[in-house]
């Protein structure tokens, strides 16, 4: 195939610069996600132990889906078209990058759904509501259904996914006259795409949806459905809490537990949405103004990988235990070094002084 472009470029387009990010906060991630999950399983004091496998739970998704960006596919992101490809472990034992696609999208959800989950055992733990014991046992069919209908909206993304045996070459083909009106439908969306990299004129690129109405109405109403079950828990939490206090039903020492606890969550699962949220919106700019900026879109994914270690370091730094442990292990080293190095200089005094 002929090149008649030359596209500006630098190394932030390139998919090396995109390997050797997400390559590298991987490496950083690890044992940041291997500390905080050693100190929930066993540094978690007794009054959060009701939260604890929920907690366990949303740090398993998370370096699930750390892993499946950092290690196991790697994504190159074409937007403002719904396309694009992979290079990591998955590409090299030939799974399909449809497949690869959906385990991100599956990952991310259930991360969200991971930290709903969290909220929904705290209101259920601190609040005394009509029903309750209804709840008890709808509460887990609740939670399910929520794991499933992730996982069916992706199976319908995945079967809306248009023919790709003919669209790979003629796609490429888009792409290459950059400006080249094609009578296909199917074609539009990539003239929106500039002079791209001769790397990607050569790669396996999916594309997920040439019409993304369907993909947009539904991710949307999940933030939509996802936040107002957030603020309705949310907000039943510090109800309950207030009132039992007012009336006696709660101590205030055990107040002021309940109360440290649900900020530190509540911190815990916001702030590190940053990493997801500036991706996310960097995503939409895009989608609205039909731009593409392939290295900017590499930057972003790449901030988005950095979700779970950050997400990691907030929960250890929040919740008072976890902060406690982690101190005490270095002042121990530190203490240690000061013997050692107490020693080495007397060895030393008692040398000179022979």
């Amino acid at each position: 195939m002929s090149f008649p472009c030359i596209p500006e470029a630098g190394f932030f387009d390139s998919p090396e610069f995109l390997s050797f990010a997400l390559h590298f906060t991987t490496s950083i991630s690890t044992p940041i996600h291997i500390l905080g999950l050693y100190f929930l399983l066993f540094k978690t004091p007794d009054y959060m132990k009701t939260v604890r496998w929920y907690m366990v739970n949303l740090h398993t998704w998370i370096i699930l889906f750390d892993y499946s960006v950092g290690i196991l596919t790697v994504p190159i992101v074409l937007l403002p078209s719904f396309a694009g490809y992979s290079f990591g472990v998955l590409t090299k034992f030939k799974v399909p990058n449809l497949y690869q696609a959906l385990l991100v999208l599956n990952c991310l959800g259930y991360v969200q759904i991971s930290i709903m989950a969290i909220f929904e055992n705290r209101f259920h733990t601190i609040c005394d509501y009509i029903g309750k014991e209804y709840w008890t046992w709808l509460r887990y069919p609740w939670l399910a259904t929520h794991y499933f209908g992730v996982f069916g909206v992706l199976l319908s993304f995945g079967y809306m996914t248009p023919d790709q045996s003919f669209a790979i070459e003629t796609v490429l083909k888009a792409c290459s006259s950059a400006i080249q009106f094609c009578n296909n439908p199917f074609l539009e969306a990539f003239q929106r795409l500039p002079c791209l990299l001769r790397d990607l004129y050569e790669a396996p690129i999916l594309v997920i949806a040439e019409d993304y109405t369907y993909h947009v109405i539904v991710c949307m109403s999940f933030i939509a459905f996802y936040c107002t079950e957030g603020f309705i828990f949310t907000g039943s939490i510090i109800y309950h809490s207030i009132k039992q206090l007012k009336t006696k039903r709660m101590s205030r020492r055990t107040f002021q537990m309940q109360k440290n606890t649900f900020i530190a969550l509540i911190i815990q699962m916001k702030v590190p949405l940053i990493m997801i949220i500036v991706p996310s919106l960097y995503g939409w700019i895009s989608l609205l103004t039909n731009y593409h900026n392939q290295a900017l879109m590499n930057i972003a994914v790449t901030i988005g990988s950095f979700h779970g270690a950050f997400s990691t370091v907030v929960m250890i730094f929040v919740h008072r235990p976890y902060r406690e442990a982690i101190t005490s292990i270095f002042v121990k080293q530190s203490g240690r070094v000061n013997v050692t190095e107490f020693q080495q200089r007397k060895d030393i005094f008692v040398v000179i002084n022979y």
